[in-house]
């Protein structure tokens, strides 16, 4: 498997070869954590045509072009191409399979396919470049279990494999369930411009990439064992569209990042809620630094709900709700900056926070509205003030008015002593009360712009930065001080 290479460079190359598809990726070597933008022309005129047609367990193929050669094994297809901008159009309904070798980059339209496959991939890009997966009507695509060991040790990760690139893009809806390994794997870097995704079974991860992961646009609802999204080497950027990930693995995360990951849009839903004792799933991680500009992400948890294990979090502008039944809400292994956005985060009872930071790094709240359970990093830097409460209420609708602002959030059934709310001015808090109007956030779990009624007044007093969240610190809940807790 190659190494990765500087981001920086790579997604420059990969821009010029987009608007230039003569040009080839150029093999590279070293490594960077840069959350820099894939970018895809849209400009490749595809002068060749090569149909497949699916029927049962036999499939026909129809070429313009000698440079395109196939064989035909009752419903597996081997097509070997030297051609340039080929486009491969695939549909029908049977039991068969799809394997390219391409010595360029290629445009594959599932046109409505129906394909189950036995000892191998569904579809498989030998070719070390581009696959343009095209998404036209209902595609279903299905692996089995138990994959034959190939002669010359070809990869083949997942139900769709990709030696090269991946680009997902299209208006039709394709569903994958994945029973060997992988749902869907590139080792390269796999890009979703468009289209619908569903996964709804992969033994391993739902996505995987080795180079990056990158949504601007469409829907990919993932049910995975292990990572809903995993990268190995590169990092995860998240611009657009919607992405729903249950994973059922107990060491699980929804979204891995060996990277940077970035979320600068789109709409985010993670449940990672299987664990046991101290070891459990997580929400999102990186291991390297997270940062969110904007987006709407809800995450629940067994362990951290969002995690930069060995990097920082900055968090800029976006809605983010995130709950850890059994660890901490938001979690940086290095600094921790909030500078706006909307925060709803949640740690577990006891020694958890609902926003950590590293003991020898700090966490800074700068700006941004907060509404969270559990408590603060000790030591947190407070340019902009926060307050406090001893005790709250479970399963109840919160309102916070700053200013003109009026906003409300759903509190879960568990969660750390002591509520903490920030905003660029004081807070008024009530707890139970009705929500009308307004626009739908975090799930369903919070509003914006809400019409409230009724509900009781929350006292709240100056919060300091040395108060912490756990056992020891100004906490009300079972076990702390003011005796507050759940009502």
């Amino acid at each position: 498997m190659k190494q990765y290479l500087r981001f920086a460079i790579l997604f420059v190359a990969v821009g010029l070869m987009a608007c230039n598809p003569d040009v080839e990726e150029p093999e590279t070597s070293g490594g960077s954590t840069e959350t820099e933008p894939i970018t895809i022309g849209t400009d490749t005129v595809w002068n060749h045509e090569v149909t497949i047609v699916y029927s049962g367990s036999s499939a026909t193929v129809t070429t313009n072009t000698d440079s395109v050669t196939y064989s035909v094994s009752g419903g597996d297809v081997t097509i070997t191409s030297t051609a340039k901008n080929v486009s491969y159009s695939a549909s029908g309904s049977g039991s068969g399979s799809l394997k390219i070798y391409s010595d360029y980059r290629y445009k594959l339209t599932l046109n409505s396919l129906t394909l189950t496959s036995s000892g191998k991939p569904v579809i498989n890009n030998q070719g070390k470049k581009s696959l343009f997966l095209n998404l036209s009507g209902t595609s279903v695509l299905s692996d089995a279990s138990g994959y034959a060991t190939e002669s010359n040790s070809e990869d083949q990760k997942g139900a769709i494999f990709s030696e090269g690139q991946l680009i997902i893009l299209g208006d039709g809806k394709l569903t994958v369930s994945g029973k060997n390994k992988h749902a869907v794997a590139s080792d390269d870097f796999i890009l979703m411009q468009s289209g619908t995704v569903v996964v709804t079974s992969a033994p391993t991860d739902g996505f995987h990439s080795n180079d990056a992961f990158q949504m601007d646009g469409g829907s990919l609802t993932i049910t995975s064992t292990d990572e809903g999204i995993a990268v190995d080497e590169g990092s995860v950027l998240i611009n657009g569209g919607a992405i729903t990930i249950t994973t059922s693995g107990t060491t699980a995360k929804g979204i891995k990042s060996e990277g940077n990951l970035s979320i600068t849009g789109g709409t985010v839903v993670v449940h990672a809620t299987h664990g046991s004792g101290d070891s459990g799933s997580e929400g999102i991680e990186s291991k390297a630094g997270i940062t969110i500009s904007g987006g709407d992400i809800f995450v629940e948890s067994y362990d951290d709900g969002i995690n930069a294990s060995n990097g920082d979090i900055t968090i800029s502008g976006g809605y983010v709700y995130s709950h850890s039944a059994n660890n901490d809400g938001i979690d940086a292994n290095g600094d921790f900056t909030v500078k706006g956005g909307v925060i709803v985060a949640i740690g577990a009872s006891g020694a958890e926070r609902a926003l950590d930071a590293l003991e020898q790094k700090t966490l800074t709240i700068q700006g941004g509205v907060l509404f969270t359970i559990g408590g603060l990093e000790s030591g947190a830097v407070l340019t902009q003030a926060c307050y406090y409460s001893n005790s709250w209420s479970a399963n109840t609708w919160y309102s916070m008015t700053i200013g003109n602002d009026v906003y409300a959030f759903k509190t879960p059934s568990s969660g750390g002593s002591t509520l903490v709310v920030s905003g660029s001015s004081e807070p008024t808090v009530k707890s139970g009360v009705t929500v009308s109007d307004g626009t739908s956030i975090l799930n369903g779990n919070g509003y914006v712009n809400a019409t409230v009624t009724g509900g009781s007044s929350v006292g709240v007093e100056a919060y300091s930065a040395g108060q912490g969240g756990g056992p020891g610190g100004q906490g009300g809940g079972p076990g702390g001080h003011g005796g507050g807790g759940w009502h």
